[in-house]
């Protein structure tokens, strides 16, 4: 089918002189276009990558010749909009014209947007009342089943709404093998469940989003995750102190619930920096589900207090400790959509050890990410020691087993953080995180 494209649909736009680097950036009707000058020829898409909406303008040229997104590389043909080699992903392009070394570019795109396709078991959607008062429900969620002519408005165990509590056999059928028989535990995080139900209802990221949930009710309550960062197993930090802080938990704390993650056996990529102001290019839970911080967002949120071990590194936090917390800057999004966030007062200890100066700040640097994300620091709640100069790693560790007075100080420092989490400040007071009504500004690309 041949389509006319009529010269009445077209608009000005700019001249050849005010391009810079081959391209320009137009808005038609308020949307975002970017147009590209490749080969002495003049081609027009969206500026706005079908991903998760990366300013194609800042792009390359590949050497076949199609526009790639600067964020995470997806490919676009800038005759068509459509990616290559099949891919589902496209975006508008629009006629161009050239008249006198003026730019026109029509309203009309010549193709539709495809987003990127996402598979999901659980399609969210209203119940239908049924006739039988005895009518089997089960939340897709958390597997808690109930009866009645409709679901419960929100299930009570993982706060799910009534849109993922459907037929009891039809999530029987959806869910397969492990994920059927995982046991799921009570969610009291109020405001993450909040925030993922919004997202799920307007559509947006549902299938990253309840496999998120799903993730969260099968994590048990955390009293004290502890986090190490040595790049070695058999370290200080992770040979001594982790273990350290784990047995002063066991022999006097014995009723408290911990676990421990060992950044150093994770797979933790790089923050895509997806940044925004708002929940729109980051969100929670990240873009980037295919690492094991998947895996480390759920004992997060269930945490209700954490201790943060790490070793320094060039008078600053180990280059591990450095990529996971650049992988938290999601979690502000809770705050930003919903103007709270469950983990505000929850306690952070912060405990350092090295060979070099700098121990104060380098606490320091670790507890502002944490600080940013409404945690807060105990009475007492930073430790450190500084190993001889004159020692490496297999001379120091012996000498710090049988440094008292660090171990003395290192259980109280485990002890205020625990006596902090056990308060429970994060429930009694009102925390205020900006909200996202404040932040509306025009999104800069970094």
């Amino acid at each position: 089918m041949r389509v006319y494209i009529f010269m009445e649909s077209f608009t000005k736009v700019c001249s050849k002189k005010d391009f810079v680097n081959g391209r320009y950036l137009a808005v038609i009707d308020g949307k975002a276009i970017a147009i590209f000058e490749i080969g002495n020829e003049f081609f027009a898409v969206s500026n706005v990558c079908a991903h998760i909406g990366g300013p194609i303008i800042d792009g390359h040229i590949d050497k076949e010749g199609n526009i790639v997104c600067p964020w995470h590389g997806y490919r676009y043909d800038p005759k068509t909009g459509k990616a290559p080699k099949g891919a589902p992903e496209q975006v508008e392009a629009y006629p161009v014209k050239l008249e006198r070394d003026e730019i026109y570019v029509s309203t009309k795109p010549l193709s539709e947007r495809r987003i990127e396709e996402e598979e999901t078991e659980c399609v969210p959607e209203g119940p239908k009342r049924q006739d039988d008062p005895k009518f089997e429900w089960k939340c897709f969620i958390c597997r808690e089943e109930s009866s009645g002519p409709l679901p419960p408005e929100t299930c009570g165990k993982c706060r799910a709404p009534q849109e993922l509590i459907q037929a009891k056999d039809k999530v029987t059928q959806s869910l397969q093998g492990e994920a059927a028989n995982k046991p799921t535990y009570p969610i009291e995080e109020e405001a993450v469940t909040e925030y993922l139900k919004l997202g799920i209802k307007h559509g947006e990221f549902s299938s990253r989003r309840i496999e998120m949930w799903r993730s969260i009710a099968e994590q048990p309550p955390i009293d004290v995750l502890i986090i190490s960062a040595s790049a070695h197993p058999h370290h200080i930090v992770s040979g001594f102190i982790a273990p350290k802080v784990i047995e002063r938990l066991k022999e006097s704390h014995p009723g408290v619930t911990y676990d421990w993650i060992e950044l150093s056996k994770y797979k933790i990529d790089h923050n895509w920096a997806c940044y925004s102001l708002a929940d729109d290019f980051c969100r929670f839970p990240c873009n980037n589900m295919d690492d094991d911080m998947r895996l480390i967002y759920p004992k997060l949120v269930r945490a209700r207090s954490l201790i943060v071990i790490t070793p320094i590194n060039w008078e600053g936090m180990n280059s591990r400790l450095k990529v996971f917390l650049d992988r938290l800057t999601n979690m502000q999004d809770v705050g930003l959509k919903v103007e709270r966030v469950d983990w505000a007062g929850r306690p952070v200890g912060i405990f350092v050890n090295g060979h070099e100066d700098g121990a104060y700040k380098v606490a320091w640097d670790v507890f502002v990410v944490f600080q940013n994300l409404g945690y807060v620091l105990p009475p007492f709640g930073i430790w450190y020691s500084l190993s001889s100069l004159t020692e490496d790693t297999k001379g120091d560790l012996p000498k710090m087993r049988k440094n008292d007075l660090a171990i003395s100080r290192l259980n109280k420092v485990v002890d205020n953080v625990v006596h902090f989490m056990q308060l429970r400040v994060d429930k009694q007071l009102a925390w205020e995180p900006e909200g996202e009504k404040l932040r509306h500004v025009q999104y800069v690309a970094m």
